[in-house]
């Protein structure tokens, strides 16, 4: 009786195999040693808010969610890389030290005519240095702090009249946020109209001390 050939348990079963060409992952990792961490999310930030914005055209209009991976001082970025020269009028609760230096960095750069904003009155118990800091920077007058938990951002020259509206506050923080801008000269009058009468019903009045506004939160029912 003939004796079986014995199969070598090692190819019994069937081989997955593959040709060396037969993959599309990208076969090169490089790795930037000059960038830290902080430098390589401030690019991926900036690529995002490019991204999202796009190619902007006479009356467009965006509006979308974000996942926190760019902050309101980038969307400003890169509408001022848009539209070239611009008067700027924020309206946000707070803003965070690095976002604050970011939008000092961008007025100096002579990106703004102008520059308004308006804050919410605890910032500047809440922020004292930032505070100290975006006045230094746009003067006394260009700030004017209220109740506020409004988050917008207006960008006016010659050619457009943007209104940015958003969730988002001036500082990073990555979550889910809604974002929507449009060049819309009608709109852009009526947000502008009550800033206006905002800035000039505070533009004679000193800054409050500490005690001022603690009364004033506890008038206001705070």
């Amino acid at each position: 009786m003939p004796i079986p050939p014995r199969t070598n348990p090692l190819l019994a079963e069937t081989v997955r195999s593959v040709r060396p060409d037969g993959f599309f992952a990208p076969p090169v990792f490089r790795e930037e040693k000059t960038l830290d961490k902080r430098q390589l999310l401030k690019l991926f930030r900036e690529q995002s808010a490019s991204e999202f914005i796009g190619t902007i055209t006479p009356g467009f209009h965006i509006f979308g969610l974000t996942k926190g991976q760019f902050s309101l001082v980038d969307v400003v970025r890169e509408v001022s890389n848009r539209v070239g020269p611009c008067d700027l009028a924020l309206s946000t609760w707070t803003i965070g030290k690095i976002e604050g230096g970011e939008l000092e960095k961008l007025s100096k750069e002579n990106r703004f005519s102008s520059v308004r904003i308006l804050l919410d009155f605890t910032f500047q118990s809440r922020q004292p240095n930032v505070n100290a800091q975006v006045r230094k920077v746009f003067g006394a007058r260009a700030i004017v702090v209220t109740r506020n938990h409004c988050k917008f951002a207006l960008f006016s020259n010659d050619r457009w009249k943007i209104v940015c509206r958003t969730s988002m506050n001036l500082n990073y923080n990555p979550r889910l946020e809604d974002l929507d801008i449009k060049d819309d000269p009608a709109l852009y009058s009526f947000f502008m109209a009550i800033l206006d009468e905002i800035f000039a019903s505070n533009e004679n009045r000193r800054q409050a001390t500490k005690e001022e506004r603690a009364a004033a939160f506890a008038a206001l029912g705070g």
